[in-house]
């Protein structure tokens, strides 16, 4: 017999492919990544916070037209490109303020 983790407790709970509409958190900016055109992209299975922790993070939101961040505070980082498929699909930033 095996125990099941309970609800809440998983980051797929907790996931940027999870989010709802009009909902908000912090990510590390590793979540996202780049192609060879510079478009960027969110990994989805990455945990969303509601409290911001921890040296590096960004701020994400979802709304109506799609998802959004600011990544001001990690003006340091440099983002990584990405040009094969990602296990999930990958998640389109429609605004991002560096």
């Amino acid at each position: 017999m095996s125990i099941k983790l309970p609800m809440g407790k998983s980051s797929l709970d907790h996931n940027i492919a999870n989010m709802k509409l009009n909902e908000s958190g912090y990510t590390v900016p590793w979540a996202m990544y780049h192609d060879s055109n510079r478009n960027l992209f969110l990994d989805g299975q990455y945990i969303i916070n509601h409290e911001p922790g921890g040296s590096a993070q960004m701020f994400v939101w979802r709304d109506e037209k799609g998802y959004h961040i600011d990544a001001t505070s990690c003006r340091k980082h440099l983002w990584s490109i990405n040009d094969h498929e990602l296990d999930n699909s990958p998640i389109s930033v429609t605004t991002c303020k560096f």
